[in-house]
């Protein structure tokens, strides 16, 4: 099982159903030390970016991997929460 941070789309539940397949309760959650710029997180000592955090399986962690185009939109890189969990979080990557 993994914990998945989100700070955009994701965070609606019904977007969620439709990607990973089922209901998936998520709780408020912040990182710290981002701030959230357009579609991305960018780093910034002191920042904090509200969102939700979720729990999935494997299997939910590859559809969510699909939707986020992981290596071609996406990166995901496992960040610690302000509550000091570690989660997956989707940043974009840098196509320029």
């Amino acid at each position: 099982m993994s914990r998945v941070f989100t700070y955009g789309t994701l965070r609606q539940p019904a977007v969620r159903w439709l990607v990973i397949g089922r209901l998936t309760p998520a709780q408020p959650a912040t990182l710290p030390d981002f701030r959230k710029q357009g579609l991305n997180l960018v780093p910034e000592t002191g920042a904090h970016t509200p969102g939700e955090v979720f729990v999935v399986d494997a299997e939910a962690l590859r559809r969510l991997d699909r939707y986020e185009r992981l290596g071609v939109q996406y990166q995901r890189s496992r960040l610690i929460l302000a509550s000091g969990a570690t989660a997956w979080v989707y940043r974009r990557l840098d196509n320029d």
